[in-house]
């Protein structure tokens, strides 16, 4: 979980980098993502998930770090150290 700023960083840095890649590359491979999203979790504690349409009724989402480790990115640990 990250502070509301840490947070806006770490969408910044991702939006680009996942947005229309998948959000499984195991089970989800024709799921691309199509748009993060800073959600507010407990005590002004905040994450990063990213959400893939599986029908017009059923949104599939994982965490930024799940995200990022599948992807081979940067974690966000990482991100936030730059």
């Amino acid at each position: 979980m990250y502070t509301q700023e840490e947070a806006v960083k770490l969408y910044h840095y991702y939006l680009d980098k996942v947005v229309g890649r998948p959000l499984d590359t195991e089970q989800a491979k024709e799921l691309p993502i199509d748009h993060l999203k800073i959600e507010e979790l407990v005590d002004h504690s905040f994450n990063v998930f990213c959400y893939g349409k599986g029908s017009l009724t059923f949104h599939f989402f994982r965490n930024i770090e799940t995200v990022a480790k599948d992807l081979e990115l940067p974690s966000p640990s990482e991100v936030l150290e730059e």
